[in-house]
């Protein structure tokens, strides 16, 4: 049941940012969501909210490109990407966070990773990121398509 609310929580927050597609089978009724594995519910949320397009994508990250990497142990003024589908807030070693982000609880799934791409400092009040946000919704949903290739 808690795996279902969250497949539902992030689908929703996706498609009110964007026009992505979404697979029948990535949120079933309740019965039927006890059979399913974490691997299928995972593998069916991830196909599901990561329709962008990942050249354009890549394009949007330029703009992230000054204080973050998606290579691994590549921290700048921002924290390596790498491994962000998924991971707790604030976890990549070596990196000193906020004290807002690190008392966030965040885990990195599509919703959260899309609020904090649009306004970063109103899901997160006191963070340091000094970005502030991606205005396209299409921008939003490409990078997440583009993070979802590249930090694996």
């Amino acid at each position: 049941m808690l795996k279902t609310l969250k497949m539902i929580t992030a689908l929703t927050a996706i498609s009110s940012i964007g026009s992505a597609t979404y697979a029948d089978e990535a949120v079933k009724p309740e019965a039927d969501a006890a059979e399913t594995t974490a691997t299928e519910a995972d593998t069916s949320l991830a196909a599901a909210v990561f329709t962008g397009d990942i050249a354009k994508g890549k394009k949007v990250f330029k703009k992230c490109k000054a204080c973050h990497s998606v290579k691994a142990g590549k921290n700048g003024a921002g924290p390596s990407l790498k491994g962000i589908i998924g991971a707790q807030a604030a976890s990549v070693e070596g990196f000193k966070y906020s004290k807002a982000m690190k008392e966030s609880g965040l885990i990195w799934d599509a919703a959260n990773l899309a609020a904090f791409m649009k306004k970063p400092k109103e899901l997160v009040k006191g963070t340091n990121m000094s970005f502030g946000g991606l205005k396209k919704e299409a921008d939003i949903e490409n990078l997440l398509a583009y993070l979802a290739d590249a930090t694996k």
